[in-house]
């Protein structure tokens, strides 16, 4: 088996051969993504989630085992600096994996393709344990990001990747799609007046799922429409959208995934 390691901070996954085609999802620094075929100077991979898609050839390396980052970037952006501390290196964000080496004034780091340097941003691990509260401060750090389609990180946002992101920061592993979530929580279906803080709230448009948001607390919510904001589908809430009140389908406990 062969990997493709993305090499750079933030890699656009394609629909097609084409960097004309459809971004489906992207991909970040460190992640091993199995290469199930390739074309001229592009690989079709499979990333983590099981997601595939077509990656140019300059976003990564090529590989016969996997890159071991040991350290994820918690920042929503990041840099590192050459071991002088005179040029820039490259550029990360919230998510990237790397091998790192903790000094006394900042991070050791060697880039999949081996290049090397220095970081004064904070580092740490994806922990599964964690509480509904810090979901939502996680969440909030994302207020204002733009929506991007196939979206992944500080820069630019879809919905179901807001919350595959968050979630994946504490390390629980959602499905990439909004229709893929609900189906995996699906025999969690709860009531309205059973919603709690991190639960997710799915809505549909013509029979499907489309969209997915984070519950800051009963109805109201976090989502990433046209930029990530808080809204809610409670009357009473000032901040009530009446186009999602609409197209509510249902909400799902994640007690499953973060209480055990």
């Amino acid at each position: 088996m062969s990997y493709f390691i993305i090499n750079t901070a933030v890699a656009n996954v394609y629909k097609e051969v084409s960097h004309k085609s459809a971004v489906v999802t992207q991909a970040l620094m460190g992640e091993s993504c199995q290469i199930l075929d390739k074309k001229d100077k592009w690989f079709l991979i499979r990333q983590w989630d099981g997601y595939e898609g077509w990656i140019y050839y300059f976003h990564g390396v090529e590989s016969k085992t996997k890159y071991e980052p040991t350290l994820v970037l918690k920042d929503m952006f990041g840099t590192i600096i050459s071991p002088d501390k005179e040029k820039m290196v490259s550029h990360l964000v919230f998510g990237s994996q790397v091998v790192t080496e903790e000094k006394h004034d900042g991070f050791k780091i060697i880039l999949p393709d081996g290049r090397k340097g220095f970081s004064h941003n904070n580092f740490g691990v994806n922990r599964k344990q964690t509480s509904r509260e810090e979901i939502i401060k996680t969440a909030r750090r994302f207020l204002g990001t733009p929506y991007i389609w196939g979206g992944k990180t500080p820069y630019g946002i879809d919905c179901s990747g807001f919350v595959q992101t968050v979630y994946k920061s504490f390390g629980i592993e959602l499905p990439r799609d909004a229709y893929q979530q609900e189906e995996l929580l699906r025999k969690n279906k709860i009531a309205e007046d059973k919603i709690k803080v991190g639960d997710l709230l799915f809505f549909m448009e013509n029979d499907k799922v489309t969209h997915v948001a984070i519950s800051t607390g009963g109805l109201n919510f976090i989502n990433a429409r046209g930029f990530v904001q808080e809204e809610s589908i409670d009357e009473k809430n000032p901040k009530f959208n009446r186009n999602l009140r609409n197209l509510f389908f249902h909400a799902f406990s994640i007690a499953d995934v973060i209480d055990r």
